[in-house]
């Protein structure tokens, strides 16, 4: 969640500065953010449901 946060911080200040490399280092590290997140919730719910059929 920090990186998805970092990442919008990041892209508005490079949308306020449209010249600056900040814009595609935001998406980028939004990207990762959800990436990360989406990971964790597969993972959980594999461990989860591991758990229920033991």
């Amino acid at each position: 969640m920090l990186f998805v946060a970092a990442g919008f911080m990041l892209g508005i200040h490079g949308l306020e500065h449209p010249g600056s490399p900040m814009l595609p280092t935001a998406l980028g590290i939004i990207a990762t953010g959800l990436v990360a997140q989406v990971f964790a919730l597969v993972k959980a719910c594999f461990v989860s449901s591991q758990g229920k059929g033991g």
